[in-house]
């Protein structure tokens, strides 16, 4: 399957983000200089961190997900090294 240029840096833009996180980081560089213009300098350093603890709290939101599974993983597999060690004794 071929993809345009625009589908190609879609896909991998941000890597393995989900769509809603990328539109919100998309739409947080846009209205930026836009709040910089119509607000000022004051509102805008707010508002970026603002968008600064917004993207680090969903960032953190989109990997539990992901450290979730790794330490069942580990879990799991140390009990199991436990189990095979207390066999052999």
């Amino acid at each position: 399957m071929t993809f345009t240029l625009s589908q190609a840096f879609g896909r991998a833009f941000m890597g393995q983000a989900p769509p809603w996180y990328k539109l919100a980081v998309v739409a947080f560089l846009v209205a930026n200089p836009v709040l910089l213009l119509l607000a000022g300098p004051l509102v805008t350093g707010w508002a970026l961190l603002a968008e600064f603890i917004f993207t680090l709290a969903m960032a953190l939101r989109t990997c539990s997900a992901w450290l979730t599974r790794v330490s069942r993983w580990l879990v799991n597999s140390l009990s199991r090294s436990r189990m095979r060690t207390s066999l052999s004794l």
